[in-house]
């Protein structure tokens, strides 16, 4: 084979390597269906969730309630329980609590149609220590004991409490929930903020099935 023979064979397998690179990096085959990026996540401001945030941030209005000195309501938000709440914060900041409206939880009656507890909402955890509190709509206080999971270490490392006041209407939605962080308030601050509730007309509707 001549030396020309060779530059041509050279030249021709260098002009292959570099179309091959040519239609590598201009994408010669369409992507499957399992390579599609992923849209967005939905969020509150996206509709129809604004609208839903909108109609709850409204209906959870309609509680007003006295806060213990130093605590404020945040703004609401749709992943507080299951049917979205305000956070209560301290003077730093940090939430210390929360206001919240729910559907997965309901009273539990005597036999008279007097509210004395309510059932459990979530897993993990216990109401127990149920006391009714006086008032224009039915409510009662209990001790709420909850696990702590620890997400970097993937087990439960701990527990905690709340002290809860709920307030439900037998056939009416939703229940309302005011929570107090145990390690930050004694009860007796939670049954004054219980007694201070006021609720406007329209704050309760009927049960959607």
């Amino acid at each position: 084979m001549t030396r020309a023979w060779r530059r041509n064979i050279l030249w021709y397998l260098l002009a292959g390597l570099l179309l091959a690179l040519l239609l590598a990096g201009c994408g010669g085959r369409e992507p499957s269906g399992s390579e599609t990026p992923p849209g967005p996540e939905p969020s509150p401001e996206d509709e129809p969730w604004a609208e839903v945030t909108a109609e709850r941030s409204a209906l959870l209005d309609k509680l007003s309630l006295d806060l213990p000195e130093g605590v404020t309501r945040g703004e609401f938000d749709l992943y507080i329980l299951d049917l979205g709440g305000a956070p209560l914060l301290d003077e730093t900041g940090t939430v210390c609590g929360g206001i919240a409206l729910m559907r997965g939880t309901a009273g539990i009656y005597d036999q008279a149609g007097t509210l004395t507890g309510m059932t459990p909402f979530s897993n993990h955890s216990s109401l127990d220590d149920f006391s009714p509190v006086p008032g224009d709509v039915p409510c009662v206080t209990a001790r709420y004991s909850y696990d702590i999971f620890d997400d970097e270490a993937g087990t439960y490392t701990g527990t905690g409490a709340r002290w809860y006041a709920f307030w439900t209407v037998d056939g009416l939605e939703p229940v309302y929930a005011v929570y107090l962080e145990a390690d930050w308030f004694d009860r007796g601050v939670l049954l004054e903020v219980a007694q201070s509730a006021v609720f406007q007309e329209g704050a309760f509707l009927p049960r959607v099935s």
